[in-house]
C-alpha cells in the first residue's frame, strides 16, 4: 500500500500541490489526471524517491520514502515499471541494455514486434521508438507496480491499443497501476478504483 499523506510541492519557487493526500491499495488502479503543470510528474518523483516534498511524506508499505536505504530503494524501481514523461536512458545504452531484465523469449518479441535490433543505440532511435521501448521494459519483470506518466505521447493509435491491451492484462495478474495523464477516459476500460483530480 502507497499512502500519500499531507503532500505540499514546490518547485522553481511555483506550488504544484498543497496539503495533498491519497491511499493506493495493492492491486488497484488509480489514475491521476490533471492538466500540464498540475504537479503529475513531481507527484511520480515524490512517489518513488526522487523527489523530496517541501511538506508531507509518502508511506511504502508503512515505511517513510525518505528514509529507504540505497539497497531498498534500488529494489523497488527494479520492481516496478516506471514510465516517466520523458525519455530516461544513459547515452550508449543499447536496446538489450534497456531490457536487461527481459528473458531471451520476451527480448526476442519485443525486437521482433517493433522491428529493433538488440545492439542499437537508444540515442538513435525516434522518439516514438523510444517510447515503446520504455512502455515495453515496464512490463519486462513482471512489475507489481506499474507508473506510467503522460505514456502515450507521440504513438499512434495501433499502438496506444497495444499496450492498454497490455496494461489491462497486467491489471488482470494483479499489479497496481498508477496512471498520470490528462487523458483519463483513455482508461477508463481498466474500471480504475479512483479517478484523483490534481488541477
Amino acid at each position: 500500500m502507497i499512502q500519500l499523506q499531507h503532500l505540499t510541492i514546490y518547485r522553481n519557487h511555483r506550488k504544484l500541490l498543497e496539503d495533498f493526500s491519497a491511499t493506493i491499495e495493492k492491486g488497484s488502479c488509480v489514475i491521476f489526471m490533471g492538466v500540464n503543470s498540475s504537479g503529475k510528474s513531481s507527484l511520480l518523483e515524490c512517489l518513488i524517491g526522487r523527489l523530496k516534498p517541501t511538506r508531507g511524506q509518502v508511506l511504502i508499505d508503512d515505511r517513510d520514502s525518505r528514509f529507504l536505504s540505497g539497497k531498498e530503494r534500488k529494489l523497488l524501481l527494479q520492481s516496478s515499471g516506471i514510465v516517466f514523461q520523458t525519455p530516461s536512458f544513459g547515452a550508449y545504452d543499447t536496446v538489450s541494455k534497456v531490457l536487461s531484465l527481459a528473458s531471451p523469449e520476451q527480448l526476442g518479441a519485443v525486437l521482433r514486434h517493433w522491428n529493433l535490433l538488440p545492439d542499437q543505440l537508444v540515442r538513435d532511435l525516434s522518439f516514438t521508438e523510444q517510447r515503446k521501448l520504455e512502455l515495453e521494459r515496464s512490463f519486462v519483470n513482471q512489475s507489481r507496480l506499474i507508473l506510467w506518466d503522460e505514456p502515450f505521447m507521440g504513438l499512434d493509435g495501433a499502438s496506444r491499443e497495444y499496450f492498454l491491451k497490455r496494461l489491462g492484462e497486467a491489471k488482470d495478474g494483479g499489479a497496481t497501476i498508477v496512471v498520470f495523464t490528462n487523458q483519463s477516459d483513455e482508461f477508463s476500460f481498466l474500471n480504475p478504483d479512483q479517478v484523483v483530480s490534481l488541477s
